[in-house]
């Protein structure tokens, strides 16, 4: 069970922003370490390209690029031992979109 909450906006008319952040109630892992709580979130920014000349002005291409991190926490082999793991990545995107 996770909990999610996403925002965006406009920076300028082909430039948009987002943030999106999350956490994680209960979950099955397929690990020895039974699972404590996770949480996350990614942010970044997205350009609209209109004129591609390959590509028809009705779909626009989209470039993105974010970073997001996540963290997740889990009970050690001992009780009162707690292993947290955290990720964070950079992405780069590239989509086609239909109006």
């Amino acid at each position: 069970m996770e909990g999610r909450a996403r925002i965006q906006g406009e920076v300028l008319p082909e430039v948009q922003s987002y943030l999106e952040l999350w956490r994680v109630f209960s979950a099955n892992v397929n690990v020895s370490q039974p699972f404590q709580t996770g949480m996350g979130g990614e942010g970044g920014i997205s350009l609209r390209l209109r004129h591609v000349p390959v590509i028809p002005e009705q779909f626009p291409v989209r470039i993105r690029m974010g970073y997001g991190i996540e963290r997740v926490k889990m009970e050690g082999g001992n009780p009162t031992t707690i292993r947290t793991e955290i990720v964070d990545r950079l992405s780069f995107s590239i989509g086609i979109e239909r109006r």
